[in-house]
């Protein structure tokens, strides 16, 4: 049994190092006996801390003891999928502008950054083909390099993506198991042609085009592709794009919920996918 050791104690307790020098060390032994620890001073300084034997044993038991229940409590916090870095500080959040072409990501982007202080970079691959000059496959190579980079780095990052392709699935999957919050932000219009509608307009005032049979694959997947990564999220809002943005759902423990009275068309159908889907 550990007896009661303190720093205050053992200096009440001093042995001048001189008593040893005098050959008092049984005298001394026997007080540690008593006292349970001591100091051993020196020019008016504690230089040493003596203990008996089954103080020390017992100092070292509680060491011990400790040491293993540490790396117990560590591994209870990685088993709940959160690391151990995250638990004090908050978690870095992955946003994803999803919606087919011609939605209206980049001005929902926009509306985001002037309200969301943790949107971080946003990553989006026709802006970098713009930027670069470059063309699709380039510019999909440097939004995977950017999007590593984030996630290497442990910080939070945003994307703008149709949601085809698997790329987007395993960003999910690895930034949920690096401990991220995922956040997403889904935007739908009624009609396939009014997606291509709104992409000729924008090239016409010299924006950038998207292939119609592209478009019109995107389109018909869209509800497919959404479905696959909803299980990933933390938080799913819908919004309507007709006339403005406007947020018409969200996503809660597998249920889409309806927000307001506006119930756009595709919204009625991607509650009906759900239902029957998932």
């Amino acid at each position: 049994m550990l007896k009661e050791i303190s720093l205050s104690n053992a200096l009440d307790s001093a042995v001048p190092i001189t008593r040893f020098n005098r050959g008092e060390a049984n005298k001394i032994f026997k007080e540690l006996r008593k006292l349970s620890c001591m100091a051993v001073v020196k020019n008016s300084m504690p230089v040493s801390i003596m203990l008996t034997p089954e103080n020390f044993k017992a100092l070292v038991d509680m060491i011990e003891a400790q040491a293993l229940l540490n790396v117990a409590e560590s591994k209870v916090k990685y088993k709940s999928g959160i690391p151990q870095s995250f638990e004090r500080k908050e978690r870095p959040v992955y946003t994803i502008i999803a919606g087919v072409n011609g939605t209206g990501k980049s001005s929902f982007t926009g509306v985001l950054k002037k309200e969301k202080s943790n949107l971080g970079c946003v990553i989006d691959v026709d802006k970098i083909a713009i930027e670069r000059n470059c063309d699709a496959i380039e510019s999909g190579k440097i939004a995977i390099s950017k999007i590593d980079k984030c996630l290497n780095d442990m910080v939070s990052f945003g994307q703008e993506t149709t949601l085809s392709g698997h790329r987007t699935t395993a960003t999910i999957k690895e930034a949920k198991e690096k401990g991220y919050k995922i956040r997403l932000f889904y935007i739908g219009l009624n009609t396939q042609d009014e997606l291509l509608t709104r992409i000729k307009n924008r090239v016409s005032k010299g924006g950038h085009n998207i292939v119609e049979e592209d478009v019109k694959r995107r389109y018909s997947k869209r509800f497919e592709d959404l479905t696959k990564i909803l299980p990933f999220c933390d938080e799913v809002s819908f919004f309507d794009n007709e006339n403005g943005f406007i947020h018409v759902g969200e996503y809660r423990n597998g249920e889409l919920l309806c927000i307001g009275d506006y119930k756009p068309q595709w919204l009625e159908e991607l509650t009906d996918y759900i239902f029957t889907t998932l």
